[in-house]
């Protein structure tokens, strides 16, 4: 973790105002303002806000695995309707409150939420980027990354200067790249694998106390089957195969591993 045990969040624009946020209280009643905010994300709903919906389209409609994006987007979705979710709870006959962490060493635990976090952003950037250059290849925009890189680092709410200079050289050479997938670049793929252990122990810890934190566990998953090559989607594409004849490849002659239709067909249920 050395590489950015003290820097990694500075100039990240949504964690200095959640700092803030967390430390406000209204002079008039010293409560904490945080505490008398309802747990609703309307903007999605009521039009105010369009991006996370953009986003998650064009993740889609590209075929790009964006996890961290649009489990952040659902989780919003899912907390805007209060009623509904107050009725539910009365039909589970109560929630699942969380609970109170079994911490032996707070300041380790502290460390591991904050490379946790840092690790989310990390792998939100390198989603939306993949999304961003596969449309771009697609419609040939011509994007200038390191214009794009100039304009988040400008003011803009994913700002994350840390993470800004680490992209500052790949950005810098986008033109002689076959492919912006940020995944493939040493700097990156470092700080990801760095992260993953303290990913894991976050996500244990909330998974314990029923702390939900849906995008962190999210980009664990992310960097987990990203990097596999040994995944349990085998057996969806039996599954696929036996009721629709969809097809597979067999494990071994397959090099290339290409999205393309594969070449097999078993007859899993004899007539």
């Amino acid at each position: 973790m050395e590489r950015y045990a003290n820097s990694a969040q500075e100039g990240t624009f949504l964690v200095k105002i959640g700092a803030d946020i967390c430390r406000t209280k209204d002079p008039k009643t010293g409560e904490r303002v945080l505490d008398t905010v309802e747990d609703k994300v309307v903007q999605d709903i009521t039009g105010e806000e369009g991006t996370g919906i953009w986003s998650n389209e064009e993740a889609v409609g590209e075929h790009i695995p964006a996890p961290t994006l649009s489990s952040a987007h659902y989780f919003r979705l899912a907390s805007a309707d209060r009623a509904q979710r107050a009725r539910a709870q009365k039909a589970f006959g109560g929630d699942f409150p969380a609970q109170k962490l079994d911490i032996q060493d707070k300041d380790k635990f502290l460390e591991d939420l904050r490379v946790a976090t840092y690790t989310a952003c990390l792998a939100a950037y390198v989603q939306g980027i993949n999304v961003i250059d596969r449309k771009n290849r697609e419609v040939h925009w011509n994007i200038d990354f390191t214009e794009v890189l100039q304009i988040w680092r400008a003011g803009c709410i994913i700002q994350a200067d840390y993470i800004a200079s680490l992209l500052e050289p790949i950005f810098a050479e986008y033109r002689s790249k076959d492919t912006m997938n940020l995944l493939f670049e040493k700097t990156v793929a470092t700080d990801l694998k760095k992260g993953q252990p303290a990913l894991k122990r976050v996500v244990v810890q909330a998974v314990l106390g029923d702390h939900v934190i849906p995008a962190i566990s999210n980009s664990l998953d992310y960097i987990k089957y990203q990097t596999g090559l040994e995944l349990p989607t085998q057996f969806y594409e039996a599954e696929l195969d036996y009721f629709g004849k969809h097809m597979y490849d067999k494990k071994g002659e397959d090099p290339e591993g290409a999205p393309t239709t594969g070449k097999y067909h078993f007859e899993w249920k004899k007539a």
